[in-house]
C-alpha cells in the first residue's frame, strides 16, 4: 500500500443554452457599464480550486506507476470511486502536462495519475471513444462512438455512433485540436434540433474561451440573422484522455428545415436557378474539389458549398446572382439591389462583426446564402479568434490594447461591409443599432454573470494548454490580472464595454 498525490478540481456550474433577449425600439436610458479595472490578484503557488489530497488504495488501484525504459502503454489501474482520470504525468507539480501514450522511455520513468472529483454538477462531459486509432485526418472520418454526461437526464447521450474527424484551416498545426462529428443518425444535443453534423470548437488561439462565444451569445439574438449556431461549453475526453473545454457549435450546412433553410429535394442537371450556399474563403482556389465549384470577385475568393457539384449553368446563374448584388450595391441602385438581397440580414451581419471588429470576416469564414426563390441572405457569423482588432501571429492572443475600440474596421477595406455605408445605409445602420445595443449589453451582462461560473474548468484547460506560455518575442509577458487566461477574459469585458459607447456615440448621437 502506498500514499500518494493526487488533484481535485471544484465543482463548476453547468451553462445554459442561449436564449434571444426581447427588443426595444428605443435605447434605454441605462449606459454602458464602466470599464473596470480588477486589482492584481497575487498568484497563489496552487489555485485554489485545486487541492492535495492523500488516498490509499489496493495494489490494482496503485495510482504511481514505475517503468524501466522502453515503451510504456497506457497503465490499467482501478480508478478510485467518485474520482475521474484525467491523465497521466511524469512531474507531479506539473499537474496537467499529459504524456501521450505509447510513451516511449530512454531511462527509469514515474508515471503518476491526476484525478479530479467526478463531477455532479458543472460543464456537460462529452466522451469520444474511437476505433481503429488515431484522429489524424481532416478528409477521413475515424469510427466513434459518443456520450454525454453530466447533463439533466433527457440530455444524456449514450454510446451514440458515428464518425470524428480534424476540422479547420490555420489551426490544424495547433496543439489543441478542432473536431467535425457526423452521426450516423441524426441527433440532439441539449433542446437543439437533431442534426448528424456537430462540430467542436478549440479555441486554442483564445485563451479566455469566450470570443466565438459571446459573438454567437450575441447574434443570436438579432432578427436579421436567420441561423447562428449554439454554443455549449463542454469538457472533452477522447478514449478517456481529457482535452480541455471545448465549444461545440452546429455545422454551416444546407437543411430542409433548420440551420441553412434552402436544401430541395433532388437539384438536377437542367435546374439552373438553384438554391446556394457560398463561403467567403481566401482558400477557395486551392480547396477545390470540382471544375465549378468556387469564384473570385475582386480581391474575394468564394467557395461554393451548396450545390456540391453545380453544372456550368448553375455555377454562371450563383456568380451572375452575386456579381449583380454587388455591383448594384456600388453603383449606388439601392432598388434593385434590396430586390436581390435581404438588407436586414446585412445590417446585422455588418454589426456583429464591427462590433468585435472580426478581421476574418474580410477574407474568409464569412457566409451568405439564396433559397431557391428568395433573396442573398447574409449569415450566418462565424470564427471570431481573430477578434477584438487582435494581431494575427499564429499563437495564443495576449494583445490587451483597447487603443482600437474607436475605430472603424470595415470602412478602411474593400468589402460588403464597407459598401453598405458608402451606398448610404447609415440611417438604416442607425436605426437597428438602437434594438441591437440592448442585445450587446445584455451580452456584456452575461459574460459578466458567467465568469465565476466557468473559470474554473477554463482554469483546468488553461494548466493543460499554457502552463509557463510565452508567446514569441514577447518574452517580458506579464499577465495583468493573473494569467493569460484571466488577462483576455477581463480584456473581453474592457473592449466590448468601450466598443459599444463607441458605436452609440457613433449611431445614436
Amino acid at each position: 500500500m502506498k500514499k500518494i498525490v493526487a488533484f481535485i478540481l471544484c465543482l463548476i456550474t453547468i451553462f445554459s443554452c442561449f436564449s434571444c433577449a426581447p427588443t426595444v425600439s428605443e435605447p434605454p436610458e441605462v449606459e454602458p457599464p464602466e470599464v473596470e479595472q480588477p486589482e492584481k490578484p497575487v498568484q497563489p503557488e496552487q489555485p485554489e480550486h485545486l487541492y492535495k489530497y492523500e488516498l490509499t488504495l489496493s495494489v490494482e488501484g496503485e495510482n504511481t506507476y514505475k517503468r524501466h525504459s522502453g515503451v510504456i502503454l497506457e497503465p490499467q489501474i482501478t480508478i478510485p470511486e467518485n474520482k475521474v482520470l484525467l491523465g497521466w504525468t511524469v512531474n507531479p507539480d506539473e499537474k496537467y502536462n499529459f504524456v501521450t501514450f505509447p510513451l516511449v522511455a530512454k531511462k527509469n520513468v514515474t508515471l503518476f495519475a491526476v484525478f479530479k472529483e467526478e463531477q455532479k454538477e458543472g460543464l456537460p462531459r462529452i466522451d469520444v471513444f474511437v476505433a481503429g486509432g488515431a484522429i489524424t485526418s481532416k478528409e477521413e472520418y475515424v469510427r466513434m462512438s459518443l456520450s454525454m454526461t453530466n447533463v439533466l437526464p433527457e440530455h444524456e447521450l449514450q454510446s451514440r455512433t458515428g464518425g470524428i474527424r480534424l476540422r479547420g484551416n490555420s489551426t490544424l498545426g495547433m496543439p489543441k485540436k478542432a473536431y467535425r462529428i457526423k452521426f450516423d443518425k441524426k441527433t440532439a444535443f441539449f433542446d437543439e434540433d437533431k442534426y448528424k453534423s456537430w462540430v467542436l470548437l478549440a479555441d486554442y488561439l483564445d485563451a479566455s474561451l469566450m470570443k466565438n462565444y459571446s459573438a454567437l451569445y450575441f447574434a443570436r439574438q438579432l432578427e436579421g440573422l436567420k441561423f447562428t449556431s449554439c454554443a455549449y461549453h463542454v469538457e472533452l475526453y477522447i478514449d478517456g484522455a481529457y482535452q480541455g473545454v471545448y465549444l461545440l457549435c452546429e455545422q454551416t450546412q444546407e437543411q430542409k428545415e433548420g440551420r441553412v433553410e434552402i436544401e430541395v429535394d433532388e437539384i438536377t442537371e437542367t435546374m439552373v436557378q438553384v438554391p446556394f450556399l457560398i463561403e467567403l474563403n481566401r482558400g477557395a482556389e486551392a480547396e477545390s474539389e470540382f471544375e465549378y465549384d468556387w469564384f473570385e470577385y475582386g480581391d474575394h475568393t468564394y467557395t461554393i458549398k451548396y450545390p456540391e457539384n453545380p453544372t456550368l449553368q448553375q455555377y454562371e446563374y450563383i456568380v451572375n446572382y452575386f456579381t449583380e448584388a454587388k455591383v448594384m450595391l456600388e453603383k449606388g441602385n439601392l432598388s434593385r439591389f434590396e430586390e436581390l438581397v435581404d438588407l436586414n440580414s446585412l445590417i446585422d451581419y455588418y454589426l456583429v462583426n464591427e462590433l468585435f471588429i472580426n478581421r476574418d470576416a474580410i477574407w474568409k469564414s464569412g457566409y451568405m446564402y439564396k433559397p431557391r426563390y428568395g433573396r442573398l441572405t447574409f449569415g450566418p457569423v462565424w470564427d471570431f479568434d481573430w477578434s477584438l482588432n487582435t494581431p494575427w501571429t499564429g499563437e495564443p492572443t495576449v494583445t490587451t490594447s483597447l487603443s482600437s475600440t474607436t475605430y472603424d474596421y470595415f470602412t478602411t477595406h474593400d468589402c460588403w461591409l464597407k459598401d453598405i455605408l458608402d451606398a448610404g445605409y447609415e440611417d438604416e445602420v442607425a436605426k437597428r443599432w438602437r434594438t441591437a445595443r440592448n442585445c450587446a449589453l445584455d451580452t456584456v451582462t452575461h459574460i459578466k454573470q458567467y465568469r465565476e461560473k466557468f473559470t474554473p474548468s477554463a482554469m483546468v484547460n488553461y494548466y493543460k494548454w499554457y502552463p509557463e506560455y510565452e508567446p514569441e518575442g514577447e518574452a517580458e509577458y506579464e499577465a495583468q490580472f493573473g494569467n493569460l487566461y484571466e488577462d483576455q477574459y477581463q480584456f473581453l469585458i474592457n473592449f466590448l464595454t468601450l466598443r459599444i459607447r463607441y458605436f452609440d456615440r457613433k449611431w445614436l448621437e
